[in-house]
């Protein structure tokens, strides 16, 4: 199993939520205020004709596209920031199942580690449950819907 296997997963799980929450606000605050200018836009263009409404029509086009890309690429970040606490989490549950294997392993008597264990194999790791699938926390909020492993 070796040292490596020990030690924690360094990740700031509570940060990432925050962050990714963070980019979710502004990703929804952005997305508001281009609804907002979209409809100024559409006030204005009411009772207003000709080249400069044309180039204003242009130019607020281009502003949504703008907009649109932004807001998708602050929600995709936001996914990905949950991506990576799901992966984090799942490989520190790893890590929390291997101690407890190597505990069960540790805790046996001579007689069922030297006799036991080599006559009918070492069922060490059967004994301890496995690491539950983890479901990813959700937007707006990104709480975690996932009970903390306990094997």
């Amino acid at each position: 199993m070796g040292d490596r296997a020990a030690e924690d997963v360094v990740f700031d799980f509570e940060g990432s939520m925050e962050l990714a929450r963070r980019l979710w606000r502004s990703a929804d605050e952005l997305e508001a205020v281009g609804v907002w200018r979209f409809g100024a836009g559409e006030r204005a263009l009411a009772s207003w004709r000709g080249r400069y409404a044309s180039e204003f029509v242009d130019r607020a086009n281009d502003e949504s596209a703008g907009t649109a890309a932004v807001v998708s690429g602050l929600r995709s970040e936001a996914m990905q920031w949950v991506q990576a606490w799901v992966s984090s989490r799942e490989e520190q549950n790893r890590i929390v199942r291997a101690r407890a294997v190597k505990e069960e392993r540790d805790n046996r008597s001579w007689s069922e580690r030297n006799l036991g264990d080599h006559a009918v194999g070492d069922d060490s790791d059967s004994q301890i449950l496995f690491t539950p699938c983890l479901m990813s926390p959700q937007p707006p909020h990104f709480e975690d819907p996932n009970p903390v492993y306990r094997p």
